[in-house]
């Protein structure tokens, strides 16, 4: 089972990750949180395997709190939810210790693979993020075994 806080300020779009989560039968959600603050103390006390975190959250973004998480040496991955797809954006979330980008608009197709790349040890971007090649697979595009 691999543990699991969601970090998303809107209450209805976090509750619909919960859903998709729970349905899933591999994930258990531990602890939900609305800000960046909320998700580095929950990550601190609860030490999910990982953090389905919202880029954009108030009182801390989710770069920001991120690099907390790093700083504090966690055993706590990161995967940055965002409808932004700007590629100094995901730079940034990925320096900052990000595992993964998922974009909002492919949550239904690529969350749980995304997961589950990261929850290997790989990271993961969103399709919509990367060039387009003569037959990409489906979903995003998973990087095993990167740092």
């Amino acid at each position: 089972m691999i543990r699991i806080v969601v970090a998303e300020d809107h209450k209805l779009v976090r509750r619909s990750i919960r859903y998709l989560l729970d349905a899933s039968g591999e994930i258990e959600v531990v602890g939900e949180a609305e800000n960046g603050a909320d998700a580095v103390s929950l990550a601190e006390q609860l030490k999910p395997d990982l953090i389905v975190m919202d880029i954009a959250m108030p009182r801390q973004d989710g770069i920001t709190a991120t690099k907390r998480i790093q700083e504090l040496e966690l055993p706590t991955q990161v995967l940055i939810l965002s409808i932004y797809d700007n590629r100094a954006l995901v730079q940034q979330a990925l320096k900052s210790g990000a595992r993964g980008y998922v974009l909002k608009r492919a949550l239904t197709a690529e969350l749980l693979p995304a997961i589950r790349q990261v929850n290997q040890g790989g990271t993961y971007l969103s399709l919509g993020l990367v060039e387009r090649r003569e037959n990409p697979p489906e979903g995003g595009y998973g990087i095993q075994g990167q740092e």
